[in-house]
């Protein structure tokens, strides 16, 4: 990590002193074109954050504000320049660009270079060029599939039912590797130095070094967790970005809930192994689950849809655990105890009171 702060504090001084390539010029370019998760131009940039005179106050912790400012950095070529937004009403904002003058030096070079290259006729070539660099790489699950497979850093992943997970097809060649996940999954990361490996998930970024962890973010669900296995990672909430920090090891867990349109934590806890990882390993475990709840859980885990009867107790409760099972050995279990009969037709399945 080390050696790439400095590559990039040398490439952006060499831009600053005017003694660029123009192959420098463009890649100094891309560089805060991807301000936001270039970890590496982050550290660089906030060391100068840091600098803050300790009698200026901030409109909140430091580290917050840092993240909110990375989060508003855009590249306007449309308008031939590099803008940073901020709230002119800030206190914060008068020292923005004394905050980020790694930044600010560069931005009349950056746009002199746009406009030669517009001039030029190249401009247009090189933007499309470098929008094409980020291809992406998808791996989907429906109602009913799981999946397992390695990423190009050898990373083991699992995915659950009706998941979305896509990383990019340069995962080794960025500052870190990054992989963005809607649902559920269960990761066994590969430990490289200096080369964070980064969960995004709805409204939680969760990054790691090594270690074996499961996230749990369904866009419609209100709950979301991450489950530590083995080793140490770090949860953030992602909106209000870095707002909250949370350390877990093994055996710990936290959950995200979203109440009234706000995002906060829940106390970090414990957790059962089987109740919350089990599903990587085929086992499907309830306890004391709601009959209405437990037939979302099925449709989910089976790929089915249940046509259940207005007379049958949706609200009675159900404890058990089955490993590779097949779904009628599941209903003949909860079947017995609460007087159902079932029939299965296809991908639907019909519940009504035993006669």
């Amino acid at each position: 990590m080390e050696d790439k702060i400095q590559d990039k504090r040398k490439l952006l001084r060499k831009y600053y002193d005017q003694t660029c390539t123009k192959e420098e010029e463009l890649q100094v370019i891309e560089l805060l074109s991807n301000l936001e998760n270039d970890i590496v131009l982050q550290t660089i940039l906030k060391e100068e954050w840091e600098k803050i005179p300790e009698n200026i106050v901030l409109e909140s912790d430091t580290s917050i504000q840092w993240e909110n400012w990375i989060k508003k950095a855009k590249v306007d070529t449309s308008s031939n320049k590099i803008t940073l937004t901020a709230n002119s009403t800030s206190q914060s904002s008068k020292y923005f660009v004394k905050l980020l003058k790694w930044a600010a030096v560069l931005f009349p070079l950056i746009a002199l270079y746009v406009l030669y290259s517009y001039e030029s006729g190249d401009y247009f070539n090189k933007s499309q060029q470098l929008s094409q660099k980020i291809e992406w790489i998808v791996k989907e699950t429906t109602k009913g599939q799981k999946l397992t497979f390695t990423l190009p850093d050898g990373t083991s992943v699992k995915m659950n039912s009706s998941s979305h997970l896509s990383f990019s097809k340069n995962f080794l060649k960025d500052d870190a590797r990054i992989v963005k996940l809607n649902g559920e999954a269960f990761f066994e990361v590969t430990k490289m130095k200096g080369l964070p490996f980064i969960v995004e998930s709805q409204n939680m970024k969760t990054t790691v070094l090594g270690t074996s962890f499961g996230v749990k973010s369904y866009s419609y669900n209100k709950v979301q967790h991450v489950a530590v296995l083995e080793g140490k990672v770090k949860v953030e909430q992602k909106e209000p970005f870095g707002n909250k920090a949370i350390f877990l090891v093994k055996d710990q867990m936290v959950s995200l809930k979203s109440t009234q349109g706000k995002d906060h934590f829940l106390d970090i806890a414990s957790f059962s192994k089987e109740s919350v990882l089990g599903w990587k390993d085929g086992l499907l475990v309830f306890k004391d689950q709601p009959l209405k709840d437990l037939i979302l859980l099925l449709e989910e885990w089976y790929g089915v849809e249940f046509i259940v009867t207005d007379d049958i107790p949706i609200n009675k409760k159900f404890t058990g655990t089955f490993k590779n099972k097949p779904l009628s050995k599941v209903l003949d279990g909860i079947g017995f105890s609460s007087r159902f009969s079932y029939t299965i037709k296809g991908n639907k399945v019909y519940v009504k009171p035993k006669s």
